[in-house]
């Protein structure tokens, strides 16, 4: 039975996927904080 070649590690792209998604995630968070997100849903 032939060895298989050892796993060459995580691929770049899951690295910036997961990067993006964090820096997506903070700002929404940092917008919905500071009142500046999710609109104004009191009316009155």
């Amino acid at each position: 039975m032939p060895e298989l070649p050892p796993y060459p590690g995580t691929p770049r792209w899951v690295y910036v996927f997961g990067l993006i998604a964090v820096a997506v995630v903070v700002v929404f968070l940092l917008r919905h904080l500071t009142g500046g997100g999710m609109g104004n849903h009191v009316h009155g």
